[in-house]
This record gives C-alpha cells, structure tokens and sequence, in this order.
C-alpha cells in the first residue's frame, strides 16, 4: 500500500486499511518516508515490523532516523520492532555500489538482509502499468529477488516470533 504519508488524515483511517487488507494477505508492507515525523510515529503504532531500504552510504542515516523513530514510537506504546536492513536499487557492476555492500555488511551484522534487490528497469514500469511484478515480468532478475526478499522476511518474521531461545 503506497500512501502519502505527509497527510496526517491518513492515520486516522489506517488501522481499518490494514484491517480490510489483512485477510486477504499474509504482509501488509507500508512504503513511508525515513523522516522522523509525529505521522511516522503515529504509522509505527499500527505496524508490526520495519525494514529499512538502503541504496548508498545516504543509507546509514536513513537507518539511524529509522531507529530513532522506532525507539520514539516504543515509547509511545508500539510493539513495532525493526526486522532489518535491505539493500535495493543494487547495480553489481558499480564500484561505489560493491564498496558500499561490503560496507553494510560488515557494520550491519545481523540486521542485514542477505537478499540483496537489483536495480531493474521492470520494477518501475510494472508499477506504471499497476501490473506485479510476477505477473508484468515472470523470470526477471529482480523478480527473483524479490521473492527472495520476501522468503528471507519471512523466515525472520518466525525467528523473532520464536524469540531468542529458538533462533
């Protein structure tokens, strides 16, 4: 679900989107700004997980006003917990973009997602077309990893589910 997250009237109907939406679906992913706002605040009530999309070393702040916003919005009651660290938008044959994969892998341990998502020309023309991606482009690259992404989710989803004990 693509929202405007600037518009505060937003929050007030979000609880009953993810409740129509929530049986039809096993995830309900929210795309919003890494802003550290009192509308991402009030949005991390109503989520159960974040995940952090990074692209380039602008990233590391983008994880550090995501986690500040987390810890904020705990403070306020959410049960919100951060499930980890993405890498999208990635072109492997880009130095800087090899240089700051390792980067986010060394310093990000656990939180980072194996899977990493390559930068594809299908993803935003499949979403121009409100067409997914599986159905736009079957066998793409990045079809692939997205459904990667979504196995690696998945399995850490269960693993905090489970609690550190079972992990």
């Amino acid at each position: 679900i693509d929202l405007d997250m600037t518009d505060p009237s937003l929050i007030n109907s979000m609880e009953d989107k993810i409740t129509a939406f929530s049986d039809l679906y096993d995830y309900i992913f929210y795309d919003m700004p890494t802003a550290e706002t009192n509308v991402a605040i009030a949005a991390y009530q109503f989520c159960d997980y974040a995940i952090v999309p990074v692209s380039d070393q602008a990233g590391f702040e983008s994880v550090r006003l995501v986690t500040d916003t987390i810890q904020l919005s705990q403070e306020n009651g959410a049960n919100i917990q951060l499930l980890g660290i993405v890498i999208n938008l990635y072109k492997s044959q880009r130095a800087l973009q090899q240089y700051n994969r390792k980067l986010f892998m060394e310093t990000g341990g656990d939180m980072m997602y194996q899977t990493v998502i390559r930068d594809g020309a299908d993803l935003p023309t499949a979403s121009a077309f409100s067409t997914p991606l599986c159905s736009y482009q079957e066998r793409s690259e990045v079809q692939g990893d997205i459904y990667d992404f979504y196995v690696e989710t998945e399995k850490r989803i269960n693993a905090l589910k489970e609690g550190p004990a079972n992990a």
